[in-house]
């Protein structure tokens, strides 16, 4: 008569239920929750469904369904403002699964478009987010959301957003708009919600300054003089299109 030990019955359940669990997963798969952006992995059964990252793997906390095989292998830091192991120039930085930056030659879990790795740290940055440029500086998230925590992965490059409230002075600038031309407008020229991108920069300044210190209205600090396009000065009170350093000289 053979005797069957209780460890030897408890690993056999305790196979039959992981299996029985992946079995009723993998069956759920194709029923994912509506609005799923995606149908190759998934957490459990009924749950959202997600398709495979950029690097070939499910994100963090969900499964391959059936038939779905990850692949790629894991990406890993190599430093600020160059293309990470595993990544390509288009997306260039290796992040952990919840988007963070990887550093200090660490491994990641797929890569990432860009990092909101300066805007909102200072006022007056104009320095781009890493994985952006000089023309569309700020890293933003899905639909041009631009409240990302810092060093935090993001989806796009944005010329500018509208950060600074309406009822803030004028004399302040948007995040990714250079001193010389401080307010983001779209493409009508108008301003964008509050915290919403835009698709220039330009300067909405009057000549409100007579002499001595000061600013003329929609100018910063850093540039203080509303001027027309060659330079002049535009009169008391009348539209400029740029703010400058000096005076326009007579």
């Amino acid at each position: 008569m053979r005797v069957v030990s209780f460890g030897a019955i408890l690993l056999f359940a305790t196979s039959a239920y992981a299996r029985l669990a992946q079995r009723e997963l993998q069956g759920a798969c194709p029923r994912c929750r509506s609005g799923s952006p995606g149908t190759q992995c998934q957490a459990s059964p009924g749950a959202t469904c997600f398709n495979l990252n950029s690097q070939g793997k499910c994100p963090a906390g969900t499964f391959p369904c059936p038939g779905v095989v990850e692949s790629g292998p894991r990406c890993q830091d190599l430093g600020k403002n160059v293309v990470d192991k595993e990544c390509t120039p288009a997306q260039p930085i290796c992040v952990h699964p919840r988007g963070g930056v990887v550093s200090n030659s660490g491994f990641g879990d797929h890569c990432a478009t860009c990092i909101n790795s300066r805007f909102g740290a200072s006022p007056g940055q104009v320095t781009p987010d890493e994985g952006c440029t000089n023309e569309f500086r700020i890293c933003v998230g899905k639909n041009g959301n631009t409240t990302l925590a810092g060093n935090t992965e993001g989806f796009a490059c944005a010329v500018c957003t509208n950060s600074i409230a309406n009822a803030v002075h004028p004399g302040n600038m948007d995040e990714g708009c250079p001193p010389f031309a401080p307010m983001c407008v779209d493409a009508t020229g108008k301003d964008p919600a509050h915290k919403a991108v835009g698709t220039k920069c330009v300067a909405k300044c009057v000549d409100t300054k007579r002499t001595g210190s000061g600013t003329d209205r929609g100018c910063s600090t850093a540039f203080p003089i509303c001027v027309l396009a060659n330079g002049s000065d535009p009169g008391p009170d009348n539209a400029g299109v740029k703010c400058a350093k000096e005076e326009p000289r007579i």
